[in-house]
């Protein structure tokens, strides 16, 4: 199992980004919700077939595993949030990236 950080911003509040993982890419939408003061992730395949929407990234949570298996080309691997401090703190706009990071673990 390898470990994988995705890249993320802070500049802007929604962007997208594709990234390969276990050899399929992906895009990956992030939106910033002021009002919860946190990030949203979706999860598209190539094609732009949404296959999971509205993902909050919390720290220290299996993100996405109740859904490998259960969705057609959904990513076998899983997405986890890491506080590096040891925290457990949510991402705000302006520590995810960096003392708070996306991470895949890819089953590759």
């Amino acid at each position: 199992m390898n470990l994988i950080e995705i890249p993320v911003r802070t500049d802007v509040y929604s962007y997208f980004e594709n990234v390969v993982l276990d050899d399929v890419l992906y895009t990956l939408s992030f939106r910033y919700n002021g009002t919860m003061d946190r990030w949203i992730m979706d999860i598209a395949d190539a094609a732009g077939t949404m296959l999971l929407a509205g993902i909050p990234l919390l720290p220290s949570y299996p993100l996405t595993s109740k859904y490998i298996g259960c969705i057609p080309g959904f990513p076998v691997g899983a997405f986890m949030v890491l506080d590096e401090t040891g925290a457990e703190r949510i991402p705000t706009r302006d520590n995810l990236g960096q003392d708070i990071k996306l991470v895949y673990f890819s089953e590759a």
